[in-house]
């Protein structure tokens, strides 16, 4: 299974359960809105698996540092 993270309006490209975090990371900041160093995601090495308790932690920074960010919504609806 495979999913997106949509931040700000903005959709990443579909993440594969074996990325590992500093590849979600540059997901992240190819969106036009976030610019490198503004995140760090942290959690589960997902070269096992995408299982249930599997976490990923965003942390916004940067530009980001001093406000309250857009709500993040993953989702896998439609990415087999």
């Amino acid at each position: 299974m495979a999913f997106t993270i949509t931040f700000d309006g903005q959709t990443t490209a579909k993440f594969l359960p074996m990325q590992r975090q500093p590849e979600s990371e540059s997901a992240l900041e190819a969106l036009s809105d976030v610019e490198p160093a503004d995140v760090s995601v942290t959690g589960t090495d997902f070269a096992l698996g995408f299982n249930p308790g599997n976490t990923l932690s965003i942390e916004f920074m940067g530009q980001y540092a001093a406000w309250d960010v857009p709500e993040i919504t993953v989702s896998s609806t439609g990415l087999w």
